[in-house]
């Protein structure tokens, strides 16, 4: 007797084989399309990811430096002696610091990227020279060391104080000085400015003074080399002849002397006379120009780029105009007092190397031209090899120097 399966017993037999290679093979097809909608979506969000971050990076660079630039030149606008170098000591290195150039901002040009040095003081006050009633000797390390001062008002202990010598047209540049010192104790028409030892009291916070050695400012700074190759200038300050008009700057208890540049796709901020740390990553270069007041309306007349004049350091990195000589102080001071704004291009660069050319242009503009008599802004120059595989952004920013343009001792 012939016996035949049910239709129950056959299902549960399972699937053919050629049921099992249709099934395969649409779910490799499946599977390809969805990899393939995958990839396009990973790509898509690493671009949007790596733009981002890049967008992000310029954004909070370009903010931190305007943030900055906003402050240039505070406690330094009445300093008719800008653009002149200043000498100082460090206690904490035992070494000269760096020469500090009153500038509100100094640029210094590069190849593809330029550097960008900000000044300005923490001084609470406005600024006013005051006008020294007798000679000072920085070489003393007696205590009391005094600075007789025909006002005192203002300054406290911790103050920086820059005092400088002649400021008379006939006195040769070179040979004026200024000399950075520390507040340690203020009393009725003096300030005392005495070596370590001795100690400060500010905040209800005791330390040395960093600025006064123990061998007295002279004696450490004579044998120094600033930043202009010189040694510097004899540093007897006189203070009552009437046509020297010695004076004393106060330019706060933590000066502000910070350079902003781009290495190796970072930027880089350094304090002066302090190491640089990283601030942002994925900057590809930065560019600066000064703007120039010609006519003394307090706006700008002119965008030029920085003089790179290095044969002649005292004046190198000035604005590359015929305004800025070096023929005396004053001159250089009323030149300086000029600078009005500066423009600020940052370039970022993703950190996606793209498979196709997403950048086609050789060069990219940092700004747009304007004004009569302005120079031609720099570009930004795109890598060679897989430079235009990367995707770039341009930021910029233009930052008017208030406490230049409000100043009443513009020279102009």
């Amino acid at each position: 007797m012939k016996t035949f399966l049910t239709t129950s017993k056959r299902a549960n037999l399972g699937f053919s084989l050629v049921e099992l290679m249709v099934a395969i093979v649409i779910g490799l097809i499946g599977t390809m399309v969805m990899f393939q909608v995958f990839a396009v979506s990973e790509s898509q969000k690493r671009t949007t990811v790596s733009g981002g971050d890049s967008q992000q990076n310029g954004a909070i660079a370009l903010y931190t430096m305007e943030r900055h630039l906003r402050s240039a030149g505070h406690g330094l606008a009445g300093l008719i002696r800008l653009g002149q170098p200043a000498y100082g000591w460090n206690t904490s290195a035992n070494a000269a610091q760096p020469t500090r150039y009153f500038r509100p901002v100094l640029i210094t040009p590069g190849a593809n990227s330029d550097a960008i040095e900000i000044a300005y003081s923490n001084y609470g006050g406005v600024g006013v020279p005051t006008r020294l009633g007798d000679d000072w000797n920085p070489a003393s390390t007696a205590i009391p060391n005094r600075i007789i001062l025909n006002n005192t008002m203002g300054f406290g202990q911790g103050d920086v104080l820059v005092v400088c010598s002649s400021s008379d047209s006939a006195t040769p540049w070179a040979t004026q000085t200024c000399i950075e010192t520390q507040a340690t104790d203020i009393l009725a028409g003096e300030v005392q400015v005495n070596p370590a030892p001795d100690t400060i009291s500010r905040a209800g916070e005791v330390y040395s003074p960093t600025y006064n050695p123990a061998g007295g400012l002279a004696s450490s700074l004579a044998g120094a080399v600033g930043a202009d190759g010189k040694g510097m200038p004899n540093p007897y300050i006189a203070g009552t002849a009437e046509d020297k008009l010695a004076v004393a700057y106060n330019i706060g208890w933590n000066p502000v002397d910070k350079t902003f540049r781009v290495q190796d796709g970072r930027l880089l901020e350094t304090d002066l006379g302090e190491t640089a740390r990283e601030f942002a990553d994925g900057i590809a270069a930065l560019r600066a120009q000064y703007g120039l007041d010609l006519d003394a309306n307090g706006s700008v007349d002119a965008w030029v780029n920085p003089r790179g004049n290095t044969g002649n350091p005292l004046s190198s990195f000035t604005p590359n105009h015929a305004l800025f000589d070096i023929t005396s102080a004053d001159t250089i001071g009323a030149s300086w007092a000029r600078v009005v704004a500066v423009r600020v291009g940052i370039v970022t660069r993703s950190g996606l190397l793209e498979k196709d050319v997403v950048e086609s242009r050789a060069t990219i503009p940092m700004w747009t031209n304007s004004g009569a008599g302005s120079a031609a802004g720099p570009s930004f120059t795109v890598p060679a090899g897989d430079g235009n595989h990367y995707r770039y952004q341009v930021f910029e920013t233009i930052v008017p120097f208030r406490n230049s343009i409000w100043s009443p001792h513009r020279l102009l």
